[in-house]
C-alpha cells in the first residue's frame, strides 16, 4: 500500500478533534499531529489529551485552527489584536 493512512482517535460531534495519549513526555510531533488533523479535515478545535498525568486537567491542550482568520473576519478584530500586541511587548522585552 502506498501513501499515509491517518486515524484520529475521536471525533466528536463531527466538529471537535480529541487526541489521546498515555505519555510520560509530550513530544512536539504531537502537537503536529493534531494540527495536521485539523487542517486536513477542516475543523477549526481539538483537544490533545494526555491522561499519564497526576491531575487529569494537567493533560489537557487545546487548539485551534485558523484562530487568526477568524481575529481577521471580527470587525473589532484587527484592533484587539493590536491592543493585545501592544500589551504583550513589554512582557516578551523582559523575558529576553
Amino acid at each position: 500500500m502506498t501513501g499515509k493512512f491517518y486515524e484520529i482517535d475521536l471525533l466528536i460531534e463531527g466538529e471537535i478533534i480529541l487526541e489521546a495519549k498515555a505519555v510520560d513526555i509530550m513530544h512536539p510531533v504531537y502537537d503536529a499531529q493534531i494540527i495536521s488533523y485539523m487542517k486536513l479535515i477542516d475543523k477549526r478545535l481539538g483537544y490533545l489529551v494526555n491522561f499519564n498525568v497526576v491531575r487529569l486537567k494537567d493533560g489537557f491542550r487545546r487548539f485551534v485552527n485558523n484562530f487568526w482568520f477568524y481575529v481577521d473576519n471580527n470587525p473589532r478584530g484587527r484592533e484587539t489584536l493590536r491592543e493585545l500586541s501592544a500589551s504583550a511587548s513589554p512582557r516578551l522585552k523582559q523575558k529576553k
